[in-house]
């Protein structure tokens, strides 16, 4: 096997795992992402040596730096941002960069149809009201459970969508 086929493999396997725990418990196992790391970390070593390293290294680094701001502002779970770590250690810093590109893009669609699935469209009006009200009065009023806003959405199936848009579309994007 290539170096390109390993990595399709183990990342496709790694978000598969991650997909099912995130949907049934809204965590992704640390367990998993130290697996990827390390797995990563040996694959890109064991095909460019050195080199491979640095590059695993770096991608798991463009993981951590481009989710920083998402983490800190409360937007992305730590799971998220772990498990996308892992997986830039396994596909090096450009393709993890597209992942994160179309998998926010993916992300739209997914939380509006949890939001949908969970709360309805009375929910989503709810949330759309209240961020009006929030920007006419310049007051932030904290949403209730019952609306859009106030829902936790699992996000490593929209990270997953934004690698199978990188693994099956026909891309033609820098690094890929």
């Amino acid at each position: 096997m290539t170096l390109l086929q390993c990595q399709y493999v183990l990342t496709s396997i790694v978000f598969l795992i991650a997909v099912v725990t995130d949907l049934r418990t809204e965590r992704i196992p640390n367990w998993l992402v130290l697996s990827a790391l390390i797995s990563g970390l040996g694959l890109q070593f064991a095909f460019e040596g050195w080199s491979g390293l640095l590059t695993s290294l770096g991608g798991a680094l463009a993981a951590a730096v481009l989710l920083i701001f998402f983490y800190v502002k409360k937007m992305l779970g730590a799971g998220d941002v772990k498990l996308m770590i892992g997986i830039g250690a396994i596909l090096g810093p450009y393709m993890v960069f597209w992942n994160l590109c179309f998998g926010i893009i993916a992300g739209g669609f997914t939380t509006m149809g949890f939001a949908l699935f969970r709360v309805g469209w009375y929910g989503v009006l709810a949330s759309l009201k209240r961020y009006y009200q929030c920007l006419m009065t310049r007051t932030y009023f904290k949403p209730s459970p019952y609306e859009a806003a106030g829902l936790r959405v699992p996000y490593a199936p929209a990270l997953a969508i934004g690698w199978l848009v990188i693994m099956l579309g026909p891309t033609n994007l820098p690094g890929l």
